[in-house]
């Protein structure tokens, strides 16, 4: 059975496989349509088997960092934040960035809190040693989430709420069904009439590598169709072609049967079609196209060897329209039409084919590439609690105590992630501090969220300039006590000189910020400069491309006129002087020479201008560069020092609640 799940998965495989193979191309630089043409049918090919890869490669586990469950805070960082208000979209947890999706993760938390119950009531416990199991088995998951109660008395709002859900992902899957059964029944209306298309065309006298050539009425422009035996269909008007454009038509649609472009189209809609959902998918499938009609093209080119004569022909045919649009490969269907005809006029090379060679480095990389992207599973890496026993035992006492107790505490009882074994332990018998302020002075530092309705302003008034307030095991504590507070400014100490060295490494930033500003003032006056020698070089090139019209038609009333001398020729070479004389004459090939190397000049100047700017930038480069390996190591000791001041901070409040040098808030 189809599930939602089932297509996400298969759609972001997908993409990951398709976006993977045109990086590599990108990387490679490859050029040739036809090696690219290749890979993007593998790439199909890839996709396609994408669900029968997964089950059949053994998995491939793919370690994915998750946060640790207290972010690393900056004791001494300035804390802005409302007192009250609604929870915004993007929420902070222990200052970790939650999106939509933990919050999701944090609905699934509370529901398992729910099923500690053993009854509907509110009042009965569920055993110890499953709330155990859930501690060791889920609290990666409770540790990066907050906890949050849903209660409804009898479970009917959890329930219609897993109803609607099962409702909606039924609706989608509905939904992908229709739409990939409309473009697949699309594709099959298109087989059929292909099939009818061919049976209606008569038979030539022409062949084309094997492959039979046969006429049709419905057709405007050269077509080839069919999947097992692809058949070239011309219009019907064919015979009035001159035998150039017979030859360069035929060595086009030769090449689509040599690779069985059909088929191979055919195989690629059915990719979309199934995979709809993935934008790729679309892209691709244009991309096969596009490059199978590059690829003919350069099979035509080479052929006639005259890219001005097949260009007027294809822009014919583009200019006919595609009557066929949906089964076959058709030589006018394309694209952007002026895309075509520039790459066939203005292209150095023509491509050679796909070589033995050129396979075997696809299959090398195809194979490899499609193992990894149908067999790797995430496997998420959270440092949890070392000491296992000891969190089971916690959250069975917890469980005992009732289940109000453990969907509060399932918040106040995550461990540092950054402390040692044995403080790891200790936290969890006092129970971790989970949101702090400290107050010294003018100075205030601490740890909450905008959604907390602790204002420190409030705190200020109750206590004073010198305190310390934070919330631990589900209860507010506030310290005054000048010893532990000069604990704590010690405990802040390390963080003060690592922002000192912060401070220093911002100058440096500060300085190289004020090079690379100059650096491009200096660029953008070459770029000024390239505007003004680019507007030449467009003048040259109009005159270039106005003399080149010219010798072309030339050219062309020379073949016309050493031709028999017959009422076409002659109706042909007065169209070529008609034209000619249309052409506006420029001052000749040596004037456009002239302006070139003018131009040529200017351009040589802004290169050295371009190589003085390059250099400079290096320079600020190579500044950069030491700038952030300084701040590389001010991140380390910021990590370092950061660690050092959870433990610390946590050991001084857990000995200020022992010693009784706390006062609860109420």
């Amino acid at each position: 059975m189809i599930t939602g799940s089932f297509l996400i998965e298969w759609a972001i495989r997908s993409s990951v496989l398709i976006g993977s193979g045109a990086v590599l191309l990108w990387l490679l630089r490859v050029k040739d349509p036809s090696i690219r043409l290749a890979a993007c049918i593998a790439a199909v090919c890839g996709s396609l088997a994408m669900p029968w890869l997964g089950a059949a490669f053994p998995k491939l586990p793919v370690v994915v960092m998750q946060a640790p469950a207290v972010a690393t805070l900056n004791p001494t960082a300035p804390i802005h934040g409302a007192a009250s208000g609604d929870r915004p979209a993007h929420q902070t947890h222990d200052g970790v960035s939650m999106t939509g999706r933990d919050w999701s993760h944090s609905v699934e938390g509370a529901l398992g809190a729910r099923h500690l119950r053993s009854g509907t009531g509110p009042g009965r416990a569920a055993s110890p040693a499953w709330a155990a199991g859930r501690a060791m088995r889920d609290s990666a998951e409770d540790a990066r989430s907050p906890s949050l109660t849903l209660w409804d008395g009898d479970g009917g709002a959890a329930s219609s709420g897993l109803a609607a859900r099962g409702a909606m992902r039924d609706s989608l899957v509905g939904l992908y069904a229709l739409i990939a059964g409309l473009l697949l029944l699309r594709l099959g209306m298109g087989l059929l009439l292909a099939r009818k298309l061919r049976l209606q065309s008569r038979a030539t006298e022409l062949t084309a590598g094997g492959a039979e050539v046969r006429e049709s009425l419905s057709v405007t422009s050269p077509v080839t169709v069919g999947l097992a035996r692809p058949v070239i269909l011309l219009p019907a008007d064919w015979r009035a072609w001159g035998p150039a454009k017979l030859d360069a038509v035929l060595a086009h649609e030769q090449s689509h049967v040599r690779r069985k472009d059909p088929a191979v189209q055919f195989l690629s809609a059915m990719h979309r079609a199934l995979l709809w959902h993935s934008p790729l998918s679309w892209a691709l499938h244009r991309n096969i196209v596009r490059l199978a009609e590059d690829v003919s093209d350069d099979a035509a080119v080479a052929a006639t060897r005259d890219r001005t004569s097949y260009a007027e022909m294809l822009l014919e045919f583009m200019q006919g329209g595609v009557r066929v649009n949906w089964h076959g490969a058709a030589m006018a269907r394309y694209g952007s039409a002026d895309a075509r005809i520039h790459r066939i006029l203005n292209s150095t090379i023509l491509s050679t084919g796909l070589t033995r060679g050129a396979v075997a480095v696809i299959c090398l990389l195809a194979v490899p590439l499609a193992y990894v992207t149908a067999a790797a599973i995430p496997s998420r890496a959270v440092r949890a609690v070392s000491n296992t026993s000891v969190a089971a035992g916690s959250v069975a006492a917890m469980a005992s105590a009732g289940p109000s107790t453990v969907a509060e505490d399932a918040q106040g009882t995550v461990a540092q992630t950054s402390a040692t074994s044995s403080s790891a332990g200790h936290a969890r018998s006092e129970g971790a501090y989970r949101r702090y302020i400290i107050v010294l002075g003018d100075t205030q530092s601490g740890s909450w969220d905008s959604s907390d309705p602790v204002n420190p302003e409030t705190l200020r008034s109750r206590f004073g300039r010198r305190f310390a307030w934070f919330r631990q095991g589900g209860a507010e504590h506030v310290v005054t006590d000048a010893g532990v507070l000069q604990d704590i400014e010690r405990a802040m100490e390390p963080q003060k000189k690592v922002n000192a060295q912060q401070d220093q490494v911002n100058r440096l930033q500060s300085t190289v910020n004020g090079l690379q500003g100059k650096v491009n003032a200096q660029q953008n006056d070459v770029n000024g400069v390239q505007d003004k020698v680019n507007a030449q070089q467009a003048k040259v090139n109009a005159a270039q491309s106005m003399a080149n019209k010219r010798q072309d038609l030339l050219n062309r009333i020379h073949d016309a006129g050493s031709r028999d001398n017959n009422e076409a020729a002659a109706r042909k070479l007065e169209a070529l002087l008609k034209e000619l004389r249309a052409t506006p004459d420029s001052s000749g090939q040596d004037e456009v020479n002239r302006l070139q190397s003018k131009v040529n000049e200017e351009q040589g100047r802004v290169n050295g201008l371009q190589g003085k700017v390059n250099a400079e930038q290096d320079k600020v480069n190579a500044e950069q560069q030491k700038v952030n390996v300084e701040q590389g190591k001010v991140n380390e000791v910021q990590r370092r020092v950061s660690a050092e001041f959870n433990t610390r901070i946590q050991e001084i409040f857990d000995s200020a609640i022992r010693r009784g040098l706390t006062k609860s808030v109420q």
